[in-house]
């Protein structure tokens, strides 16, 4: 069976992106030639807000509706309620963090909960870092859980490959390598755990559970629904995987072990995650509608 074509929602996710980085890449440039960070504050700001947010509401509006295409009953029915709800999580914490009370200084968007150093933010901040990061991921892990299960028993199982296991090795680095850092960095400076920083703990173990689902996913999937539901979970693995860079970065400029222009890069990574997550449901949603208008068959679960 030949490959589908990408479903029209996903060409204008991914022109879209492309014009907003082309933007945001022109205001880089006038920033790196003039040395005026009036451009790229703007952009930052008010375009890259604009984005995460626009991109979260469309995540959630496809999850959402990918939750109701499911029939009560369907055993991927609850799966694709908690992903309607963690992209909900997601979009009232980048209406919170980039409207409500955006980040000091010069920065891009941010999805995590860091737990440390501590960086002064506003509460309203700190909660939309909160919600869009650990609390989305929370929500999003049981959800990929009930997928597997449901695979599982219908003998759908997916074997990774090397570059898979090379993608969890990252996860793997960043989790044990930013969570040694807090440690040792709470207990120097003698900061109380608070519910925030709490959180931030769990984040790096949660990405590496996370990828690790949605890679299986991937590989389970591959042929089902003509591959749709295999470029779903990829479009998942993508998004946690870019996380994962992102968080990277900003473990590695905020505990000095790279320079903080480094990060200048990191802000873009942020919108490819956006895209990437809003991306999922649209393959999701596609595949549905070519099985139901007879084009597809259908693979009941």
């Amino acid at each position: 069976m030949s490959a589908p074509s990408e479903p029209a929602i996903v060409r204008r996710i991914v022109l879209v992106t492309r014009i907003h980085l082309l933007f945001g890449f022109a205001a880089l440039i006038l920033w790196l030639t003039s040395g005026e960070p009036v451009w790229i504050r703007a952009y930052l700001r008010y375009a890259g807000g604009a984005f995460v947010v626009g991109f979260a509401l469309v995540e959630w509006l496809l999850t959402w509706r990918a939750f109701r295409a499911f029939a009560p009953g369907d055993v991927l029915r609850p799966a694709w309620l908690l992903i309607s709800l963690a992209a909900a999580a997601r979009l009232a914490g980048f209406v919170l963090s980039e409207i409500f009370s955006p980040g000091p200084g010069l920065q891009g968007p941010r999805f995590i909960a860091q737990p440390a150093p501590a960086i002064p933010l506003a509460p309203q901040h700190r909660a939309g870092l909160a919600l869009a990061g650990p609390v989305a991921l929370l929500l999003l892990s049981p959800a990929l859980a009930l997928v597997g299960r449901a695979y599982d028993r219908h003998g759908l199982s997916g074997e990774l490959r090397a570059r898979d296991w090379l993608a969890l090795g990252v996860a793997s680095f960043l989790m044990v390598a930013d969570t040694w850092d807090g440690i040792r960095w709470s207990l120097a400076h003698e900061v109380p755990l608070d519910a925030y920083r709490a959180l931030g703990f769990v984040v790096e173990p949660l990405l590496l559970v996370l990828l690790f689902q949605a890679l299986t996913l991937r590989r389970a999937a591959l042929t089902m629904a003509g591959g749709l539901i295999g470029r779903c979970w990829a479009a998942y693995s993508v998004a946690v995987f870019l996380t994962v860079v992102g968080c990277l970065g900003q473990w590695a400029v905020n505990y000095g072990y790279l320079p903080r222009p480094v990060l200048i890069p990191v802000w873009y990574v942020w919108f490819l995650v956006s895209a990437a997550f809003a991306a999922g449901p649209a393959y999701q949603l596609e595949a549905l509608r070519r099985v139901q208008r007879g084009l597809l068959p259908e693979v009941r679960l």
